[in-house]
């Protein structure tokens, strides 16, 4: 926890940095965004607590997450830019799977981030007002709050789980391509895909209980991200 301290300080020491020695030309914005955010390489044979394997079916479904976000954006020579900024995210899953006795359960799990990009963009112009955004960096997300619910009545209290379950501070390399038009006003309108993948897993590894819920399922998994986004910069 501390060191996941440190990073935020001084991720927001740099983030202030940038700010602070921007010139006149830099862009602030604002943006919203839906992804999907499914989790790679979920378990489906665990350990339980006397050291036996289980195998246990389960299906992932995608539902949408959003985002909202504060930017800031620096143009650079040569149809280059770097973007900033900060914003919250919602990322969302929900496992449906089966317990001892074959019944269906379904968890549903919501994490709350925030989150800070480091972005390096190319714009290559189609006409005066037009242009492709093509933008490759780096994401970083510290945990917020999170969230669990069961479809089904279930017992949560006595399981005993920890509330740092969910690792603070995770790193996710992004790509984006984009397409900006620019209005009369000057202000530009960017609508953009994107697509990421955590180097860090999202779960600590902990002693769950096998026989409830979908914890040690987990803890070998990590998210990717994928979306659209819509930006509005003045």
């Amino acid at each position: 926890m501390r060191n996941s301290k440190f990073i935020f300080t001084l991720l927001l020491l740099c983030y202030g940095t940038i700010l602070s020695n921007a010139q006149q030309n830099i862009r602030i914005g604002i943006g919203f965004e839906i992804f999907h955010t499914p989790l790679k390489n979920v378990a489906n044979e665990i350990i339980d607590n006397n050291g036996q394997i289980h195998s246990r079916q389960f299906s992932q479904n995608k539902p949408l997450g959003y985002g909202l976000n504060f930017l800031v954006n620096k143009p650079l020579p040569n149809s280059f830019s770097i973007e900033t900024g900060i914003g919250v995210s919602n990322y969302r899953n929900q496992f449906v799977f089966t317990d001892l006795e074959n019944y269906p359960i379904h968890y549903n799990l919501s994490l709350y981030y925030i989150k800070i990009p480091l972005m390096f963009s190319f714009q290559s112009s189609w006409s005066k007002k037009s242009s492709i955004n093509i933008a490759a960096g780096i994401q970083a997300r510290f945990l917020l709050n999170w969230t669990e619910l069961y479809k089904e009545q279930v017992n949560l209290p006595d399981i005993g789980l920890p509330r740092d379950q969910f690792h603070f501070f995770n790193l996710s390399p992004q790509l984006a391509i984009g397409y900006n038009y620019k209005l009369k006003n000057n202000n530009i309108i960017r609508l953009e895909s994107f697509a990421g993948l955590d180097l860090l897993k999202m779960k600590k590894s902990g002693d769950y209980l096998y026989e409830f819920g979908f914890y040690k399922n987990l803890t070998t998994a990590a998210y990717n991200n994928y979306g659209l986004a819509i930006k509005y910069l003045f």
